[in-house]
Order: structure tokens, then sequence, then C-alpha cells
């Protein structure tokens, strides 16, 4: 079967935000979603389950913002399906 058929839209948002952060710098939550023009609320779901699977971390506050933690030489496509609950 194709793999693609396996990727659902969520996941390639996710890699999109994670494109976003590869700079390793903070950045804000609407930020990444007006840069990559994702819904807001959308993106900030997308960003907790990132955070919750140690892909990158959320800082809250003023000077807050989302930074990836993850080296992604290391992450493959199955571990970002897996942080996205996509797979089982």
């Amino acid at each position: 079967s194709d793999w693609s058929s396996d990727v659902c839209s969520s996941d390639l948002y996710a890699l999109r935000i994670l494109r976003a952060l590869l700079d390793g710098e903070l950045h804000a939550a609407g930020e990444i979603a007006q840069t990559e023009l994702l819904p807001q609320a959308f993106a900030y779901k997308i960003l907790k389950k990132l955070e919750k699977a140690g892909l990158l971390e959320i800082r809250r506050g003023t000077a807050g913002g989302c930074r990836l933690t993850a080296d992604l030489d290391q992450t493959s496509l199955y571990d970002l399906m897996l942080a996205m609950g996509e797979r089982s």
C-alpha cells in the first residue's frame, strides 16, 4: 500500500511546525500558526502533543514560546506519527 495514505493531515502539520522550530530559537505558538498558515487552536493542540512526546518544550509567560528539543536526525516519521497519536 501507498505509505502516504497512512499519513494524515495532523502529521503533516506537525512536520511543518517542527520545520518552523529548526533554528532552535523560542517561537510563539501564534507566530508558528501564522507562518505555517494553521489555525492557532489546532497548532496549539499539535504543539501539546509534540511536547508530551518530548520533541519540543513549551515555556509559558510573556517570555515564553516553543523550542525544538529533539534531534530530528534521530527522529523518524513513524516517531512523529506515534507522538500525534495516530498509531498504537
